[in-house]
C-alpha cells in the first residue's frame, strides 16, 4: 500500500473514531438523561397514583368510622363486635335503640359514662385501620406491591374537623426497592369536637338539674346549623338526645352529622330546632 493510500486510511479511521466519540458524547449527554427523566417521571406518576388510592381509601373508611361513632354515642359497635375490638358488649337494658342503631345511656341518675374524646379516637382508629386494610387488599393496584399487614392509624377529633393519619409504607417486590408511598392523611369536614362538647354539656346540665328544659339553653348550644332533638323512651324517664349538625352539607356534601346519647332516670324535655 502506497503512502497516499495509508494517509487516506488513517484519515478515514480518524473520522470514524471522531464520529463514534461524538455519538457516545450525544448518548451520555442527551439520551441517558432523557431515559432517567422518563424513569423518574414514571416513578413519580406511580407514587402519585398509589398515594391517591391510599388517600381515597382512608377518606372513605374515615368518613364511615366518624359517622358510625357518632350514631353509636362514641362506640363502633356497642352491642359487641370482635372484629372492631368492641369485645365487651353493653347489655340491651343499657342501650337505646333508634333507627337501626344502638347507643348507650350515658347518664343514669347521677352516674355519667360518656366516653372521652381519646376513647372515641381510639375506636375510630381501630375501625379505620381494619376497613382501610380491606380496601387495599381488594384492590388490584396493590397485588404486586409489598405492604404491611395493617396500617398504623391515628385519629384527632378537633373542634371543626376530624384528622385521620395512616402510616402504610408500600414498595415494589424487589430487593432495594424504594418506598412508593408511606404516610397519608385526610380531614373529614365534620365538627365532631363541637358536637361532642355540646353533648357533654347537655349531660352535665341534665345531671345537675332535677328537671331540665333543653329549649331554655338553645342560645348557648347552637349556631344556626346545630339542632338538638329529644326522643322519648318507653317511660317518662328514658330519653335519647340527638345533637345534629348540618354543617357537613355545606363543606363536602356529606350527610348531617349527629351524636346520639341515652338518658335514664332523669326528667328532661325540650328541643332546639331551627
Amino acid at each position: 500500500m502506497g503512502n497516499g493510500a495509508q494517509v487516506t486510511l488513517f484519515i478515514i479511521l480518524g473520522l470514524v473514531i471522531l464520529l463514534l466519540f461524538g455519538l457516545i458524547l450525544y448518548w451520555v449527554s442527551a439520551v441517558v438523561p432523557k431515559q432517567a427523566q422518563i424513569q423518574t417521571s414514571t416513578i413519580q406518576n406511580e407514587q402519585a397514583a398509589i398515594s391517591g388510592l391510599l388517600e381515597g381509601f382512608l377518606e372513605d373508611a374515615g368518613r364511615r368510622g366518624v359517622y358510625r361513632a357518632g350514631s353509636h354515642g362514641g362506640y363502633i359497635a356497642p352491642e359487641g363486635d370482635e372484629e372492631y375490638t368492641e369485645s365487651n358488649p353493653i347489655p340491651d337494658y343499657d342501650l337505646y335503640f333508634y333507627a337501626g342503631s344502638s347507643f348507650p345511656f350515658v347518664l343514669n341518675n347521677e352516674k355519667v359514662s360518656l366516653l372521652s374524646k381519646q376513647q372515641i379516637e381510639e375506636r375510630i382508629s381501630d375501625y379505620v385501620a381494619i376497613e382501610f386494610n380491606k380496601a387495599v387488599n381488594s384492590s388490584n393496584a396493590f397485588k404486586n406491591l409489598q405492604k404491611p399487614s395493617m396500617p398504623i392509624v391515628k385519629t384527632m377529633i378537633n373542634l371543626n374537623d376530624v384528622v385521620i393519619m395512616a402510616t402504610y409504607p408500600v414498595k415494589a417486590k424487589k430487593a432495594g426497592a424504594e418506598i412508593i408511598a408511606s404516610d397519608v392523611s385526610v380531614s373529614i369536614p365534620v365538627r365532631f369536637g363541637l358536637v361532642y362538647s355540646i353533648a357533654a354539656e347537655l349531660v352535665n346540665s341534665i345531671k345537675n338539674n332535677q328537671y331540665y328544659d333543653i329549649s331554655k339553653d338553645c342560645s348557648k348550644y347552637g349556631d344556626g346549623k346545630i339542632n338538638i332533638y329529644l326522643l322519648p323512651g318507653k317511660d317518662v324517664e328514658l330519653h335519647a338526645v340527638r345533637v345534629v349538625d348540618a354543617q357537613p352539607l355545606y363543606q363536602k356534601f356529606y350527610a348531617p352529622f349527629e351524636f346520639r346519647i341515652g338518658i335514664k332516670n332523669k326528667k328532661v324535655q325540650g328541643e332546639c330546632v331551627g
